[in-house]
């Protein structure tokens, strides 16, 4: 068996386990299972990645190899936009894994842009389903991630002022930030 590419409290699957802890216990040894949507996601992620980095855009999952870059470039430009004119020219990490172990043993998750401005902390999450547009504001997803930075970066801010969480959901040319104080 190979080694989980998500946490047992993954914060992406938060506004789960939040509202049902027992569902924790309950799909620990379930498979990790896949959908056309969730690859073409993980593919979306890649190419934004690649755009953003200017790195090389690797294979796409396995199931998606048959959308094409171009198609996936086109899909995200919005969120590409959106973190290269969020970053003026400040700190910033692109897919990066947080560590939240303040939460839970082994706990983490992998943060698709993170702005690191002198006073300012911006969690930016691409967002690729076409159905129902995803919250900013009171998401758990993103407050993990964020809590998460401010304990990994606590070093780097000396008056840190603002907390802003952005979802960007291209698909429905939605885009929502959440802005809070680190208290």
């Amino acid at each position: 068996m190979s080694p989980r590419d998500h946490a047992l409290l993954s914060p992406s699957a938060a506004g789960r386990w939040l509202l049902c802890p027992a569902s924790v216990a309950l799909t620990a040894y379930m498979p990790e299972e896949t959908s056309p949507y969730t690859l073409r996601g993980t593919a979306a992620h890649a190419a934004a990645e690649s755009v953003i980095t200017g790195r090389p855009y690797y294979k796409a999952p396995a199931g998606a190899e048959d959308v094409p870059f171009d198609e996936l470039k086109s899909d995200v430009w919005p969120y590409v936009e959106f973190v290269r004119k969020e970053t003026r020219g400040d700190f910033r990490l692109i897919e990066q894994r947080l560590e939240a172990s303040w939460l839970s043993p082994e706990c983490f998750g992998t943060a698709d842009a993170v702005i690191l401005h002198p006073n300012e902390i911006h969690v930016i999450d691409l967002k690729t389903g076409r159905g129902v547009p995803v919250k900013a504001k009171d998401n758990p997803q993103l407050a993990i991630y964020a809590r998460s930075v401010m304990e990994t970066f606590a070093g780097m801010f000396e008056d840190l002022s603002v907390i802003k969480m952005t979802i960007v959901q291209p698909p429905l040319n939605h885009i929502e930030t959440w802005q809070i104080t680190p208290e």
